[in-house]
């Protein structure tokens, strides 16, 4: 369930990352078949809050004051978890985009930064509509080049 309120939003919030960096701290961060089984729960959730609320935050801003709160201060440490749960949350992401009908390569192309999930999301969707609209304006070139006519009852 989602929350109601920019309030609850952002307890949600804080409460998923401080779940994904305390475990992952502890060495527990999931790898290939492991993912799913031992995924820090309400990730996906996660994802699915920011984009459904449409608020712009930064995950490296998140995950930075999750530490603080954690009291991780080592700089080698802190640089690894912020690439761990980038990593962590583009998989998400990805997944969630496969969900909407994004296709694959659309979805890596976009998913190189996401430091915003609502912007990296609507980047997604934003590629898939112009891969569409790009093939949809070759498919009608590529008629009129044919000498084909491109409407109904041969109307151009």
């Amino acid at each position: 369930m989602q929350p109601k309120t920019r309030a609850g939003l952002v307890v949600s919030l804080a409460d998923k990352m401080d779940n994904i960096v305390a475990t992952f701290s502890r060495g527990l961060i999931p790898t290939g078949s492991r993912i799913l089984c031992s995924a820090p729960p309400g990730a996906l959730g996660m994802v699915h809050s920011i984009i459904e609320a449409g608020v712009a935050i930064s995950l490296h801003d998140l995950v930075d004051w999750t530490m603080d709160l954690l009291k991780i201060t080592d700089a080698a440490v802190r640089e690894k978890m912020q690439a761990d749960v980038a990593d962590f949350m583009r998989l998400r992401l990805r997944n969630v985009l496969a969900e909407e009908g994004i296709r694959y390569d659309i979805a890596d192309a976009v998913l190189g930064n996401v430091d915003d999930v609502r912007r990296a999301a609507a980047r997604g969707e934003g590629g898939q509509r112009s891969a569409c609209r790009a093939r949809h304006v070759g498919r009608r070139a590529g008629l009129r080049a044919r000498g084909e006519p491109r409407g109904k009852g041969g109307e151009g």
